[in-house]
C-alpha cells in the first residue's frame, strides 16, 4: 500500500528548486543526497504527485544505516554520515518525474529525473574479449556529457566500483581516451584475464553540493573466452584453394602428358622386299595439331592383353574415315600401343596380327583376311579381301588390303 506524505515545501529547512538528472532508457542513475546534519530520524526518498504530495519509495531508520534497501528497481542506502544514496535500475520513461530525498524536519533536496532517448545509448549489449588479448570497449556519448569526466565502472553486486574515469589516463592493466570530436570514450583492457567478465558501464558525473549523479548510459556485458586455436575462415579457405590448385594442376598434368606422347607422324609403309607384290597401304585417322605439317598422320595407341603375344605388341585398329585430301578409299589404322623401353622415346607402331611365313622376306606386311573357310581349299590358307580404288601414284590395276 503506497503511502502518501504531505509536505510544506517552504516550510522545510534546505528546501531548493532541485537538478535536472539525465537518463537513458535501459540504463541506471545513481542519486546521492548530501547533508552535514544527521540527526537520526528516519529518511525517505519520495516522488512528487503534486507541489504538496510526495509518495514515499521508502523509508530508512537509524538501524538500517549502512544496509542496502531494494524496492522493485530501486536501491537505497543511508551512511547515516554525509549522504542518502539512491539507484534506479532499467530506466524507462515512467520513472520521469521530481523526486525528493531528506530528513523529516531537518533537511531535503529535491531533482528533476528526464529519461531522454538517444542514439548513443540504446541499451546493453554482449562483448567477447580472449585471454591474455587486449580488449577495448567504446561507448558513444549525448553531446550535452561532451564537457563531463567520463567513468568506467564494473557492476559488483549493489556496488559500482570505478575502474578507470578520464581524469587519468592509466590504472593498471586499464587504460582511457575521450575522443570528444566524435564523443566517444574509448577503454583499452590489456591481458586479459577470466575475473574480467562481467557487466561493466560507461558513466559521467554530475550535479552539484546538495545533489550529484552517475548517469550509467551504456551497458557492456563482457564475456572471456579461451582464444581459439582452430584456424580462421580466411586461413582454412586459402587451405582448400591451395589443395584444390594442386589437385587442378595434377589433372591438367595427366590429361596433356599422354596425349603429347600419343600423336606421332606415320608415313604410309609399302612392302621392303617384295616389289612385285601388290602395294598395300595403311594410314591411320589424325587429330589436328596446328603445330605440325599439313598432313600429318597421327596413331592413338591402345594394346589389349593376348596370352600368345610378346609382353608389349601393338596392335592397329582399322578404321575408315574420310579426309578430303586422300585418295577415295584409303584405308586408316588407328595405333593404339604402349611403351616399349628400348625403342626411342615416343615411336608409334602399328603391328599387323598375322602368322609368320618362313619363306616370306623378313618384312612383309600381311593383312589378316576374315573369311570363311571353303571347303576344297588347304587347312591354313589365308586370304585377303581385295579392293580396287584407284590411286593415281599405283600400277594400273593394283590389289589393296584392308587391314582389321
Amino acid at each position: 500500500m503506497k503511502i502518501l506524505l504531505i509536505f510544506i515545501l517552504h516550510l522545510i529547512s534546505g528546501g531548493a528548486a532541485g537538478i535536472d538528472v539525465i537518463g537513458f532508457p535501459g540504463g541506471r542513475v545513481t542519486i546521492s543526497c548530501n547533508y552535514d546534519d544527521y540527526g537520526r530520524a528516519k529518511t525517505h526518498i519520495c516522488k512528487m504527485k503534486t507541489q504538496t504530495e510526495c509518495e514515499y519509495i521508502t523509508v530508512i531508520k537509524y538501524e538500517q544505516c549502512n544496509t542496502w534497501i531494494q524496492k522493485d528497481r530501486f536501491d537505497i542506502i543511508n551512511d547515516c554520515s554525509r549522504a542518502l544514496t539512491v539507484t534506479i535500475r532499467q530506466l524507462s520513461s515512467e520513472d520521469a518525474g521530481t523526486y525528493q530525498c531528506g530528513e523529516v524536519g531537518r533537511w531535503s533536496h529535491q531533482f528533476n529525473l528526464q529519461v531522454i532517448r538517444d542514439p548513443c545509448c540504446l541499451g546493453p549489449r554482449t562483448v567477447f574479449g580472449h585471454l591474455g588479448e587486449t580488449f577495448t570497449i567504446s561507448c558513444s556519448y549525448p553531446e550535452q556529457f561532451e564537457r563531463h569526466s567520463k567513468y568506467f565502472y564494473k557492476l559488483d553486486g549493489h556496488r559500482i566500483p570505478t575502474m578507470i574515469d578520464t581524469t587519468e589516463t592509466q590504472r593498471g592493466r586499464f587504460s582511457i581516451s575521450d575522443d570528444r570530436s566524435s564523443k566517444v570514450v574509448s577503454v583499452r583492457i590489456s591481458d586479459v584475464r577470466e575475473d574480467d567478465g562481467g557487466v561493466y558501464y560507461c558513466a559521467v558525473l554530475s550535479g552539484g553540493d546538495s545533489v550529484s549523479y552517475y548517469s550509467l548510459y551504456t551497458e557492456t556485458q563482457l564475456q572471456v573466452t579461451e582464444k581459439s586455436t582452430t584456424g580462421t575462415p580466411d586461413s582454412t579457405n586459402t587451405i582448400i584453394v591451395c589443395v584444390c590448385v594442386a589437385l587442378l594442376l595434377l589433372l591438367i598434368g595427366g590429361l596433356i602428358s599422354p596425349a603429347v606422347c600419343d600423336y606421332e607422324e606415320i608415313k604410309d609403309r609399302k612392302p621392303q622386299s617384295d616389289s612385285k607384290s601388290t602395294p598395300r597401304y595403311a594410314a591411320v585417322q589424325p587429330p589436328t595439331i596446328s603445330s605440325d605439317p599439313l598432313n600429318s598422320v597421327y596413331a592413338t595407341a591402345r594394346h589389349p592383353t593376348v596370352p600368345s603375344d610378346p609382353p608389349n605388341p601393338v596392335y592397329a585398329t582399322a578404321q575408315l574415315p574420310t579426309i578430303p585430301s586422300d585418295p577415295l578409299n584409303s584405308v586408316y589404322a588407328t595405333a593404339q600401343h604402349p611403351t616399349v623401353p628400348s625403342d626411342p622415346p615416343n615411336l608409334v607402331y602399328a603391328t599387323a596380327q598375322l602368322p609368320t611365313i618362313p619363306s616370306d622376306p623378313l618384312n612383309s606386311v600381311y593383312a589378316t583376311a576374315q573369311h570363311p573357310t571353303v571347303p576344297s581349299d588347304p587347312p591354313n590358307l589365308v586370304y585377303a579381301t581385295v579392293e580396287l580404288p584407284t590411286m593415281p601414284s599405283d600400277p594400273p590395276n593394283p590389289v589393296y588390303a584392308t587391314v582389321q
